[in-house]
């Protein structure tokens, strides 16, 4: 399933293991249900424009925090962490102290990816 596939590169970083893969399509239509029109338009403009993720992510994070777009990408954030495979990407590791300056870097681009995103979704939609 490329949707999957699309969104588990968005949230890994890299392909996610095939029964990630399964259990996201097994259990689609149950994240589907009761959805709205424009909300599954998002979805597909996400799909299509796979840069645009993490934008759309971090706008509906903050104007629309239980979307289609952002429970689809939860549901498969749980179901990879749980997999042996990509656990190890959800798991603390040690830092040095010098990791505080790559956090604050991150804060900086995703609130610039927010400010990005609340443009692309009066665009996507």
């Amino acid at each position: 399933m490329d949707e999957a596939r699309i969104f588990g590169r968005y949230i890994l970083g890299s392909e996610p293991c095939e029964r990630a893969v399964a259990l996201y399509a097994q259990h689609r239509a149950e994240i589907d249900d009761g959805a709205a029109e424009n909300e599954a338009h998002l979805v597909a403009y996400a799909l299509k424009e796979p840069w645009a993720i993490p934008c759309l992510d971090a706008a509906l994070a903050l104007v629309q925090p239980h979307a289609l777009l952002r429970r689809k990408l939860l549901f498969l954030a749980a179901v990879l962490e749980a997999q042996p495979e990509h656990c190890d990407a959800f798991l603390p590791r040690e830092r040095s102290p010098w990791y505080a300056f790559a956090v604050a870097w991150s804060l900086v681009r995703a609130a610039a990816c927010a400010v990005a995103g609340l443009a692309l979704l009066a665009v996507a939609r």
